[in-house]
């Protein structure tokens, strides 16, 4: 369902139509560069009523007007359009979906209807529950926290439960732990029984307390910044090439500046567990690597990090998202994004050869990296559950 509204930019006057595509989340906020000064131009689409009662709001340098000609902008926060279709009065750019979703059973659960709340929860919505959990859970407010859990669990049909089986079961129904991952885990954990033993203990001491404010934080920033990074997140889950993709239609470039750079840092820190666990495999003890020592390999560049696991196709295909460029670009600030609000500018370190990629690759970068991010998550969690069964 499309609607239709006119709006004039309040810093030039110039009139638009914007088409906006009623999305998955009963919510949105939609932000565009208008047509003629490029000034951003900032809406709302509200469905908190069910699907045929909706409504536009402007925000921010905009205002509404009866009907006049305007140029027709397609917006849509669930997926992308081609380009061509975007200005086009008459456009349905969600009919090009079909064959990316025909036989998904991940499409039919994103697209329930909002108004069922026995099938459907929105993904920001779950969100913004278990950061509130999570965060008075960080600040031992226990007992504030509790019927928070309750409740939470009792909406998802769970039993009353803890917040990790909440974060695990909200990680997997984003981007499931691929069965060759866990059965790997599983493999390794078997193959040396007592060396696994001495992994679980060093992950507990060293790492576990670390990452867990850093995934709190990292999460948090990208569903800070959701209705940007939600234009990709359907063909993030149904595992479609970035080749497939059309181009997104809403841009807040500084919103989602510095994610990519800032969730590299820490993912290419935490694949030492990978490191840890194909050490095992290979028959040695989980902190000597063929060549230098856990050790040494923690004080080593994060960029080349990921060369010690590229032998097992396992971990290599569970990192494969690794862009030292995107991330050193941003990193050192040569960033940026052109007047065209699509093509964004990246010179490596600041010194390399210029670069340049659509703000809709970048936000499937970022999208890709996330999903890495949770499923190293999940293995995470399950770690948690082998430390608990060990009674370490």
């Amino acid at each position: 369902m499309i609607v239709r509204g006119y709006i004039k930019c309040s810093t030039c006057g110039h009139p638009h139509m914007p088409r906006v595509q009623v999305g998955i989340e009963p919510s949105q906020i939609h932000t565009f560069n208008c047509l003629n000064c490029n000034e951003p131009i900032k809406l709302s689409l509200n469905a908190n009523d069910g699907p045929f009662k909706v409504s536009l709001v402007p925000i921010d340098n905009c205002v509404l007007i009866e009907e006049t000609e305007c140029t027709p902008v397609y917006l849509c926060a669930d997926f992308t359009a081609h380009p061509d279709q975007i200005n086009e009065r008459f456009s349905f750019p969600s009919m090009n979906l079909h064959h990316l979703y025909k036989d998904s059973k991940i499409f039919e659960s994103m697209t329930q209807s909002a108004s069922d709340e026995k099938k459907y929860h929105a993904i920001h919505n779950d969100w913004l529950s278990i950061e509130k959990i999570w965060r008075l859970e960080k600040s031992d407010k226990h007992s504030i926290a509790k019927p928070l859990i309750s409740e939470y669990a009792h909406d998802h049909g769970m039993q009353d439960t803890y917040l990790e089986e909440i974060l695990w079961g909200f990680l997997n129904t984003l981007f499931p732990l691929k069965d060759e991952i866990r059965q790997e885990l599983q493999s390794i954990a078997k193959t040396n029984q007592t060396e696994f033993r001495e992994f679980l203990k060093f992950y507990k001491r060293e790492f576990k307390r670390h990452h867990r404010r850093s995934q709190f934080d990292i999460m948090s920033a990208y569903f800070k910044a959701y209705d940007q990074h939600s234009q990709v997140m359907m063909y993030l889950r149904l595992g479609t090439p970035l080749s497939e993709i059309g181009k997104a239609t809403l841009v807040e470039f500084e919103k989602v500046k510095a994610f990519y750079a800032s969730a590299y840092e820490f993912f290419a820190g935490a694949i030492a567990i990978y490191t840890c666990l194909n050490n095992i495999k290979e028959g040695r003890t989980y902190d000597q690597l063929k060549h230098i020592t856990l050790k040494k390999y923690l004080e080593t560049d994060k960029a080349k990090r990921r060369d010690s696991i590229l032998a097992n196709s396992v971990f290599a295909a569970a990192t494969e998202e690794f862009d030292s460029i995107i991330r050193n670009g941003s990193f050192h600030n040569w960033f940026f994004l052109h007047s065209d609000n699509e093509t964004i500018e990246i010179r490596s370190g600041g010194t390399g050869a210029l670069k340049n990629i659509t703000y809709t690759e970048y936000l499937y970068h970022c999208g890709m990296m996330f999903k890495q991010f949770c499923q190293l998550f999940v293995l995470e969690l399950e770690l948690d559950q082998f430390i608990k069964d060990s009674g370490l």
